[in-house]
């Protein structure tokens, strides 16, 4: 799930296996998400436009790339909490673990160590 939007776009596909998926809240709407909403034939063709970079790169590394706009209603976090559940989906956690007192060790961590998943730190 992409938080991050397009400055991260190639990054998160280099992380997917090929027969993935990115749902991304930020990157860009795309033709799937103009058909997924139900926006008219011409919309459709604006967001294939819009959008066609991305689905680009994300077929050529064999990732099915969605897009969805987030309200502040909670309605689509229902829905996302859903598709987790369902899938069972549940994230990568990096086995070490860190403390308040040690969070710069961590954010080193982070951004010269190869995590294997989220970093923890416990409070």
């Amino acid at each position: 799930m992409d938080t991050l939007g397009p400055s991260e776009f190639d990054h998160e596909l280099a992380i997917i296996k090929a027969g993935g998926r990115l749902l991304s809240l930020r990157t860009g709407p795309n033709k799937r998400f103009a058909e997924d909403i139900g926006l008219s034939g011409w919309k459709q063709k604006l967001f294939a436009i819009a959008g066609a970079k991305y689905d680009y790169k994300a077929k050529k590394k064999n990732i099915q790339y969605h897009f969805i706009f987030v309200r502040s209603d909670g309605e689509q976090l229902k829905i996302i909490t859903k598709i987790i559940e369902d899938n069972g989906i549940v994230p990568a956690v990096d086995p070490t673990e860190f403390h308040i007192e040690d969070i710069n060790e961590a954010l080193n961590f982070v951004a010269t160590g190869h995590p294997k998943g989220k970093v923890i730190i416990r409070f």
